[in-house]
């Protein structure tokens, strides 16, 4: 009686371990490199660069197309997927700021956004993205910018890397502005 208890113990594990991934939501993993690796199909990449913020995770990992920004989601301590992946561009070939950002629709009417900078400027301090228009004449100073933007968003700079991950209205999102700045705050760049 008791192997048949301890039988039946192990089979409804083993199914609770099986199931658990779906069953949390589908897309979940146990290790946060088979979510990169099975979710989007890249090969081992190294990762450059990883920021974790709450149950949340910013991963950049160098494959072989460039740099890819991830969003990575834990749930129970146990279970992970993507949420976002995206690549990390330059505007132009000489530019010094490699930029990139996702957002995806909430239930709750906003975008879960995630904001990815790599700065290869040596003074760049932070990261300031806004949503002011660059067609019309450019703010000179950061206080004329924040007045302008339905969002001023600073990220540091750390290890050459800036991430932003919250919740933006829906009017908020897209056409970013991104600027480089230095300890004095002063703007060493500015770019879409």
């Amino acid at each position: 009686m008791k192997r048949r208890r301890y039988v039946w113990a192990i089979a409804i594990f083993l199914c609770l371990v099986w199931y658990l991934p779906e069953a949390a939501g589908g897309g979940y993993f146990f290790s946060e490199s088979a979510a990169i690796r099975k979710t989007f199909s890249l090969p081992e990449a190294p990762v450059v660069y990883e920021k974790t913020m709450g149950d949340k995770k910013v991963v950049v990992a160098n494959s072989e197309g460039g740099l890819r920004a991830m969003l990575l989601e834990t749930k129970w301590k146990v279970l992970h997927r993507v949420t976002h992946m995206t690549a990390l561009l330059p505007r132009e070939p000489s530019d010094t700021l490699l930029r990139t950002w996702s957002a995806s629709l909430t239930s709750d009417n906003q975008y879960d956004t995630l904001i990815v900078a790599q700065s290869k400027h040596p003074d760049a301090k932070q990261i300031i993205v806004s949503n002011d228009a660059l067609d019309q004449e450019i703010p000179a100073s950061l206080e004329q910018v924040r007045k302008a933007s339905s969002i001023f968003i600073e990220m540091d700079v750390e290890n050459g890397f800036a991430v932003y991950n919250g919740l933006l209205e829906p009017q908020s999102v897209g056409a970013f502005v991104f600027r480089q700045v230095d300890d004095s705050r002063r703007v060493l760049s500015v770019g879409y």
